[in-house]
């Protein structure tokens, strides 16, 4: 079992893509910063896909920013993040983020 995450855009095609394990303590992260609690199933996400604007998505950057302040990031010297988890994290919101701006809103499924 697992989460695994997609984004989409307009046209159905696949942004990005993120997993976690059942177990993995980045799944329930993951849906703390998109305020989708309601999404996660426990060992995988329900299955649901959700439309989220570009205020939602610049909020869940914040809210992984934030995270960051409070040394959840591991960082090198330069302030670059260095875990592969969250590298993909943040490139998955960076992705949504700059497709919500574009299309007005980007659609995202929990599976």
């Amino acid at each position: 079992m697992s989460h695994d995450i997609y984004s989409y855009d307009q046209r159905g095609q696949i942004l990005q893509h993120v997993r976690f394990t059942m177990g993995d303590t980045y799944a329930p992260l993951f849906y703390d910063l998109f305020d989708a609690h309601q999404y996660n199933g426990g060992v995988s996400g329900i299955g649901a896909t959700i439309m989220l604007s570009p205020s939602q998505v610049e909020e869940a950057l914040e809210r992984f920013m934030q995270l960051g302040e409070h040394a959840f990031l591991y960082q090198n010297r330069k302030g670059e993040i260095f875990d592969w988890q969250q590298k993909a994290i943040l490139k998955f919101i960076k992705t949504c983020l700059e497709i919500a701006r574009e299309e007005g809103k980007v659609e995202v499924a929990f599976a």
